[in-house]
């Protein structure tokens, strides 16, 4: 773990940006240029057996390409190389947000937005695919919109560069829900490819919905193979049907039919939108809404903003401080009439304290804050007797209630960074230590439940059990989100909880290995290659299998050296575990007849390969998305394609209700 204002080769640490289950990325600052730069690192202790090498050399060749390809779209690589141990990438520090993240906040972008958006995507694969890049993993996730709506493309480590022989024929990576159809049967690709992903990033920006959604990764590829999506346009009543078009061309299964290049794609979007509108103008980066990140702004009113402008000085301070601590989300407090523009009164009263302090009114603005600020902060302080009671006062810990009173926490916190308040920000962060400690000590409490009186919990499937153990962890999850001190001082002797906790997840993640390849191995014996069981089986497995990833995904947060080696024993054994169940779900799936593509052993399937994809395992996600794929292809070959404007009616095979 790397710290705040350590050296690290050419840079220095300033912050730590994020983690994921195979890295850690931080903002440094480059010493011979005081640039900002955000340095991605890989955690080597979970690189394990042939994921390695896959990983290492993906990283490697993001690296190459990124520092190939200068465009102001595209994120620009700096440096990458290996220091103290530690396989590190350097980028430029990109200010923003990803896609999919911004969409959450945002669903419903204005057409003009969206269109602005898909442009500048296009504009940078233009860049790529002339330099002989294709970058095969178009989607949100890779996609980066700083605050002002200027979009840069990132990610490059799948990309296919011309005359490469990184990957082969037939070798199936990226994300299927974007991939081109030619992609997913492992066709040669070019960029059109790239532009079949732009187009349904495109849908979503437009509908708020993706074109193809399945319950499983089979049902999904059928879909992209073999069905069409609905016109945009119809899902969205607002949307004009010269998008239609765009769309159909874009998505097109035949990439003959496709656009040729971006440019072509690019073209026909602005075409399409001079027939929408006769007059369209894409608003200037200065004149664009601000994001509503992390709280979307409420409109505060006016005549009350007017007043208090014009009463200016310490005094008109104080009633506006009374009603924030009157209205304030503290946690348990039940609020009549609450108000939705909370935050923005905290906002405000941080512009009069910094106007009342510039004209003279230093003193009582000063009085007013700190007393302000005394308040909020001691909410955190006095929660922690209430969580010790709500977790272990009774035998099932209040939790949906300790997540709303986290919820009001969190919007406590923003205020407190609204109103610059840094020392109060650092009592904040050690009340959350001690939050996640509490709660980790009641997640070790149910852990050695289940452990010491395994025989009965396990005679009734401990659902509900570990369904405490996953809510938990997650609002322990929460608390350490982004916070690099947090970790690190869990790990300290003092943090003993988190220890124990490693202990216990190892233990646990056997006991439930154990019995989610036995529950495989008697459905084979009982029903053959067919593996067909009641829904509760099903459901019993799945939640099992989420929460075992859950155990691994959070222990992966511990990054700390003196546990290196029992984080490295504990990736390898969920390795070889994933994979030995892999195995066990393919058994007999050759010899099917007919092929199938919706009993229980795929969608067990796909929820694998989304845990291999999360922990960053390319071999094993890889693995089974070509038997899924083969699968696929067995049952739909002779399928013909329909042409039609909506989705496809000519398959042969039952599949799962869709998600939205």
């Amino acid at each position: 773990m790397l710290h705040n204002g350590q050296i690290f080769g050419s840079y220095r640490i300033e912050s730590l940006l994020g983690r994921g289950a195979m890295g850690v990325v931080y903002r440094g600052v480059g010493l011979c240029d005081d640039q900002p730069v955000a340095i991605k690192t890989v955690r080597s202790e979970l690189l394990t057996g042939s994921e390695r090498d896959a990983m290492l050399t993906r990283f490697r060749r993001e690296a190459n390409i990124g520092m190939r390809l200068h465009h102001p779209r595209i994120v620009r690589v700096r440096d990458y190389g290996e220091y103290e141990d530690i396989l590190y990438l350097v980028m430029e520090f990109v200010t923003g947000q990803e896609l999919g993240k911004l969409l959450e906040n945002q669903p419903k972008l204005p057409l003009a937005m969206s269109l602005a958006l898909i442009l500048q995507l296009l504009n940078a694969l233009a860049y790529a695919h002339d330099q002989g890049v294709i970058h095969r993993d178009i989607k949100p996730a890779n996609i980066l919109v700083r605050p002002d709506y200027t979009l840069i493309l990132t990610d490059f480590g799948i990309a296919h560069v011309g005359g490469s022989e990184l990957t082969q024929t037939g070798d199936l990576l990226g994300s299927p829900l974007y991939m081109a159809p030619e992609q997913l049967r492992g066709e040669p690709v070019d960029g059109r490819a790239d532009l079949f992903a732009a187009g349904v990033v495109l849908y979503y920006l437009l509908t708020q919905r993706k074109p193809f959604t399945a319950d499983t990764l089979a049902a999904l590829m059928h879909r992209v193979l073999c069905e069409e999506p609905p016109p945009p346009s119809t899902i969205n009543r607002a949307l004009p049907a010269t998008f239609d078009a765009v769309l159909r061309r874009a998505l097109d299964k035949d990439r003959k039919a496709r656009f040729s290049s971006a440019l072509d794609f690019a073209t026909a979007l602005r075409q399409a939108r001079i027939d929408a509108v006769e007059s369209t103008i894409v608003m200037p980066a200065d004149r664009l809404p601000k994001p509503a990140w992390p709280i979307a702004k409420a409109s505060l009113e006016r005549d009350e903003w007017r007043r208090l402008q014009q009463a200016w000085g310490g005094a008109a301070l104080t009633p506006l401080a009374e009603t924030i601590l009157h209205d304030a989300p503290l946690p348990g407090r039940v609020l009549q009439n609450a108000r939705g523009d909370w935050l923005d009164r905290v906002r405000l009263f941080a512009q009069l304290w910094e106007a009342g302090r510039r004209l003279g009114h230093e003193h009582a603005a000063d009085m007013t804050r700190a007393d302000l600020l005394q308040q909020l902060t001691g909410a955190f302080l006095d929660y922690a007797g209430t969580l010790n009671q709500l977790l272990f006062s009774e035998d099932n810990p209040q939790l949906l209630r300790i997540s709303a009173d986290f919820a009001r926490l969190d919007l406590l916190r923003l205020a407190l960074e609204e109103l610059g308040a840094d020392t109060e920000a650092q009592r904040v962060q050690q009340a959350q230590i001690l939050f996640a400690s509490q709660v980790m000590g009641k997640v070790n409490s149910l852990i050695r439940q289940f452990i010491d009186r395994r025989g009965p919990l396990a005679r009734f499937g401990v659902a509900s059990l570990l369904v405490e153990v996953e809510e938990l962890i997650v609002l322990a999850d929460r608390l350490l989100e982004g916070s690099e001190t947090a970790v690190a001082e869990a790990a300290t002797p003092g943090g003993a909880v988190l220890a124990e906790f490693m202990d216990n997840a190892h233990r646990l993640s056997r006991i439930l290995g154990q019995e989610l390849l036995q529950q495989v191995q008697a459905e084979l014996q009982r029903d053959g290659a067919a593996m067909t069981g009641n829904d509760l089986e099903q459901a019993l497995f799945v939640g099992r299998l989420r929460q075992l990833g859950l155990l691994y995904r959070f222990a992966t947060r511990m990054e700390d050296r003196e546990r290196t080696e029992a984080l490295r024993v504990l990736a390898t054994e969920m390795h070889r575990f994933l994979n030995r169940l892999t195995d066990r779900l393919l058994t007999g799936a050759a010899n099917t007849e007919p092929p199938v593509i919706n009993d229980q052993r795929w969608v067990r399937l796909s929820v694998i390969a989304e845990l291999a994809e999360q922990f960053v395992w390319p071999e094993l996600h890889q693995r089974i998305l070509l038997a899924i794929r083969n699968q696929v292809l067995a049952v739909g070959s002779l399928d013909p394609i329909d042409k039609s404007p909506g989705l496809g009616n000519d398959s042969r095979v039952p599949l799962p209700d869709s998600k939205g």
